[in-house]
């Protein structure tokens, strides 16, 4: 499944995170209704990250853009039995319409630690500020200053 989740969200240059979920040791230790643990996850709750509001745990101020947009994206994916011996995964409060723009560079747009535009210095660089014990808050700003942002 989430070979290809990611390749969907890719193709379709979408950003989606697990808003909860359960694992199959929890659920089989309080269900009569075992299922195989070769699923690692019963179910995950899928929302896209426009949709995803989070307090802010920070004293400052940043001047980056906002994701959230009140997106109403989401669904649940669920192990399901199919018969005696067969799962399948099955698609849940699916709500595919996003309120927002989904296109590449939308996309693109949202940097990552795995899409920062870094070369091997730079990578070097923040790795001696973090053996240095610098705050991430320095160091985010560091990276700000480096790439231009």
């Amino acid at each position: 499944f989430d070979k290809i989740f990611n390749s969907y969200k890719i193709e379709h240059n979408l950003k989606f995170r697990v808003r909860s979920s359960q694992t199959t040791v929890l659920y089989n230790s309080t269900n009569a209704d075992q299922i195989p643990t070769e699923f690692q996850w019963v179910s995950k709750i899928f929302r896209c990250t426009h949709g995803v509001s989070q307090s802010s745990r920070s004293k400052g101020h940043r001047n980056r853009k906002i994701r959230y947009c009140g997106c109403k994206a989401r669904f649940t994916a669920v192990v399901n039995r199919t018969d005696a011996e067969d799962f399948t995964i099955k698609i849940l409060n699916e709500n595919h319409t996003h309120s927002h723009p989904t296109t590449a560079s939308e996309a693109s747009s949202y940097l990552t630690t795995k899409t920062l535009p870094l070369d091997e210095h730079d990578r070097e660089d923040v790795k001696t500020l973090a053996d240095a014990r610098v705050s991430s808050k320095h160091i985010s700003n560091f990276l700000n200053d480096r790439i231009g942002m």
